[in-house]
């Protein structure tokens, strides 16, 4: 692919360009996949190429644990009309907010790609259906993100089971309590069981929530 990199037509340098970005990656050579990345950016290529190359310079960074340059490419492929993996990129980019300390930004990213059908295909396109592995996927995590919030009120618990797909919508519910529980957040805890309780139908979640309930309000001195 070097060889010939110069003598291609320019109207496909660009995609042996990424071509060649990604055999560098896959041999571990990141640093000439950056370099071939930043080249495509600041060469007139196409829309659709700049935004293979920014979502592949985000996962560069992804994985280094850089997740502030990370999280800037990310925002790139979501401003660029022609992405293909729009979904992929709204979902990263609410872990690098996450993991950058801000969680009430992540929360709001999860929100946004759950209440977007657009955005549950891993390819982004709005042509493809909902990715339903991928949609469970994200709302697990926006579990996991409200479970880190200072406050969890009641609509943040509603948010989590009207946005959750039906089948793991009490399972998502159940492990917000469960995490809450865990971490010490017990009148959190407790308000998340008093409203999937309900909404559980097999004996054994019934009798476990109760455990937990009766568990919470003996912490909480409330021992009648």
């Amino acid at each position: 692919y070097t060889e010939v990199l110069d003598r291609a037509p320019e109207a496909v340098q660009g995609k042996v360009m990424v071509q060649v970005g990604h055999l560098y990656q896959l041999t571990g050579d990141e640093t000439k996949a950056i370099g071939f990345y930043n080249k495509i950016l600041q060469e007139n290529n196409s829309a659709e190429l700049k935004a293979e190359a920014q979502l592949s310079l985000a996962e560069i960074y992804f994985k280094r644990r850089d997740f502030a340059k990370a999280q800037n490419f990310y925002q790139d492929v979501l401003k660029n009309a022609a992405a293909g993996s729009r979904g992929l990129a709204a979902y990263r980019s609410s872990w690098c907010s996450f993991n950058l300390g801000d969680i009430n930004g992540a929360v709001t990213q999860m929100e946004r790609i759950l209440k977007t059908p657009a955005l549950l295909t891993r390819n982004g396109s709005s042509q493809s259906q909902v990715d339903p592995q991928f949609q469970d996927e994200v709302s697990r995590d926006y579990a996991t993100f409200l479970a880190k919030k200072n406050n969890v009120d009641m609509k943040d618990v509603e948010s989590l089971f009207n946005l959750s797909p039906e089948n793991i919508r009490v399972q998502n519910v159940q492990s917000l309590a469960l995490e809450l529980e865990r971490v010490g957040k017990k009148a959190d805890s407790l308000k998340v069981w008093n409203f999937v309780f309900g909404y559980m139908s097999k004996p054994e979640d019934r009798l476990a929530a109760k455990i937990s309930m009766a568990q919470l309000q003996f912490d909480t001195n409330n021992k009648k």
